[in-house]
Formats: C-alpha cells, sequence, structure tokens
C-alpha cells in the first residue's frame, strides 16, 4: 500500500476502518466522548486504513455560552451564501455580525474588520473555491469557528493542516456537506445496510455547466467539482482505490468516469456530466448481497443549509461531531488530488 500521508487524528476523522471483505462493520464510528482525550493516529493510504502505532496529541474542548446567539459574518454572497444568509434568519441562535461582498453595495464590513473584530464568533466562507483554504487558515489564526463550503482544500496536506490548527486554536472547522443531510441520501444508506455487502454498481449525475467552472483560477483543479458525489459514495460504501479514470473538461462540458474499487468489497462505475441547461438529478443501480438497489432521488435543497447552520452550532456550543466523516473527506481530497 502505498502510504499518502501518515499522521491524521483520529478525534478529527470519527471513524476507524476494521475487518476485510464483505464485513458490513468495516465502518465504524468513533470518536464520541473523546472531547477531554488525547487521539490515536493511524495510517492514511490508498483505498485502505490500517491501524498504527498511536501517540498523544491534545484534543479541543471549546465550547461557548449555549444560551447566547453566535456572531456569525458571511464572505462571499453567491447562491450558498444567499441560502446561508436565509438560514441565519431561520435558525435560532445565530446572530449576523457583518457581510463580506464583491457585490456593490452589499458588503457591510471587511475581512480585515471581521478578523480583527473579537465581538465576531465565527465566519462562514462562501466564496469562490480557491480561496477556501486561505480565508479558512486566516480565521482560524484569528480565533474564528470557521463553517467553509466544499471543498475545504486541493490537497489532503492542506485539508489535514487546517484541522490540525483549528484543535491547536481550540476552534470548530466545520465543512458544509448538505448532500449528505439529505432524506433521500439516509434512506439510501439505510438501505443499503439492509442489502449488505455491494458487488457491482453505477452511480450517476448530470447537472448545469456553466463556463466560468471551467476556469481553474475559481473553480480550482476541475475534477474536484465531482468531490460532493464522491464523497457520498464513500460515506455509503466506505474508502476506495480508483482502477481507471477518464476526465475532460471545458466551457461546455464536464465529464468524469471513475471505476471504484472499495475496501470493504464492490466495484462502482462513478459518472458526472454536466452541460449547460441540464437539469440537477442524480441515480445510482447496484446488486448488492441481499438484492439490488434502484435510487432515483428527487432534487432536494429546501431547508439544507439551515440544517448544516444548526449542526455547526451544535459543535460550536458542545464539540459535538461532525455528521460527515473527516477521514472519507481527506481520502475523496487526496483521490481527486492524484488524478488532477
Amino acid at each position: 500500500m502505498k502510504v499518502v500521508r501518515q499522521e491524521f487524528y483520529h478525534r478529527l476523522v470519527g471513524a476507524s476502518f476494521v475487518g476485510r471483505g464483505r464485513d458490513r462493520d468495516a465502518i465504524r464510528p468513533v470518536g464520541k466522548h473523546l472531547h477531554s482525550r488525547a487521539a490515536r493516529v493511524g495510517f492514511y493510504g490508498d483505498g485502505d486504513f490500517q491501524t498504527g502505532s498511536p501517540f498523544e496529541f491534545p484534543l479541543a474542548n471549546q465550547s461557548v455560552d449555549d444560551t447566547r446567539k453566535i456572531r456569525l459574518a458571511l464572505c462571499g454572497l453567491g447562491s450558498a451564501g444567499r441560502s446561508r444568509m436565509k438560514a441565519i434568519e431561520a435558525v435560532q441562535g445565530f446572530e449576523r455580525a457583518g457581510i463580506i461582498s464583491r457585490r456593490p453595495g452589499v458588503g457591510t464590513s471587511d475581512w480585515s474588520h471581521v478578523l480583527a473584530d473579537a465581538t465576531v464568533d465565527a465566519v462562514a466562507i462562501s466564496t469562490e473555491n480557491t480561496l477556501h483554504a486561505r480565508l479558512a487558515r486566516e480565521a482560524l489564526e484569528a480565533g474564528k469557528h470557521v463553517l467553509c463550503d466544499y471543498p475545504l482544500a486541493f490537497s489532503l496536506a492542506e485539508a489535514e493542516s487546517l484541522l490540525k490548527l483549528a484543535v491547536q486554536k481550540n476552534r470548530i472547522l466545520h465543512v458544509e456537506h448538505i448532500g449528505l443531510l439529505a432524506s433521500s441520501h439516509t434512506l439510501a444508506a439505510r438501505e443499503i445496510v439492509r442489502l449488505g455487502g455491494l458487488n457491482r454498481g453505477e452511480y450517476h449525475f448530470e447537472g448545469d455547466w456553466s463556463g466560468k467552472w471551467s476556469n481553474p483560477d475559481f473553480a480550482g483543479p476541475l475534477p474536484f467539482i465531482a468531490y460532493s458525489r464522491l464523497l457520498q459514495v464513500a460515506e455509503w460504501f466506505g474508502p476506495f482505490a480508483v482502477a481507471s479514470s477518464e476526465f475532460r473538461a471545458d466551457a461546455h462540458e464536464f465529464f468524469i468516469h471513475l471505476r471504484i474499487h472499495f475496501t470493504a468489497g464492490g466495484t462502482l462505475d462513478f459518472f458526472e456530466v454536466r452541460k449547460p441547461n441540464i437539469d440537477r438529478k442524480r441515480w445510482m443501480e447496484a446488486s448488492l448481497d441481499g438484492g439490488l438497489l434502484s435510487w432515483h432521488p428527487q432534487y432536494e435543497s429546501e431547508g439544507l443549509f439551515g440544517k448544516d447552520l444548526a449542526r455547526f452550532r451544535e459543535r460550536v456550543v458542545s464539540n459535538a461531531d461532525p455528521y460527515y466523516r473527516n477521514n472519507l473527506m481527506l481520502h475523496c481530497l487526496a483521490v481527486l488530488e492524484r488524478i488532477s
């Protein structure tokens, strides 16, 4: 096994991988009740997870008064930023502390002032993808909790560094993955557990494509466009190795096909296709040990940013675990970094 990085923190990753073959206990959540204990460290590699020699690393135990509102500044007002601004009005426990935007007449503050303002508890980063890692680092260094749109970074090393910095600064670094909060994702996960191990399947996603997304200065390395959907299948089936990949993108089309072999067993052909003005949809057809799975969800977005914001508050107030698994986030970032 090629080891990509040797250091990452069990408390940060939130799950460990044990067992072999089609053992459906291969994904076992850990990290509960670890807020005041030290972390154990494993080895992170290509499609596998091995237990390594542990060493001690202090864990954050940061919390705030759960009776007061969290003052949250918004950085970026694209579609995600606007949805989050609406969510702040709907979710109890938040107060908008400012808006940073390049749009004329919209911004109420600037980034440097927000970072210097001791009354601002947290920032939400919804800028172009290429700014996520830098802004998250600056906010953590300034002592702010961070809610960041995905992807957090374009390299495993950068993402790990940011997670480590959050622990060192006693602050929460939360990455938005609203697709994992959709009821369709949860229902599919339950059905997969019921049906057992994966044999063979196909996962498809189609969506709109804009010329600006073909610009790496805006979107970053283009294979990362597929990150959210890749994380979804990893949350269902666990870590994986890519047996083959095909990728192309220009101003008119985005296409990626990955043939994925999962550590727990099974193969999935992963497709993401984007073209201008086509409807957003996804589906999966798969053969599992206990039968066939045909997943054709309806697109849902209503309330997901509010759910994510509520989970962010829960983490800031009580140091709760994230609803996503950081080890799988890191795994998908590492896979896409290699493809890029």
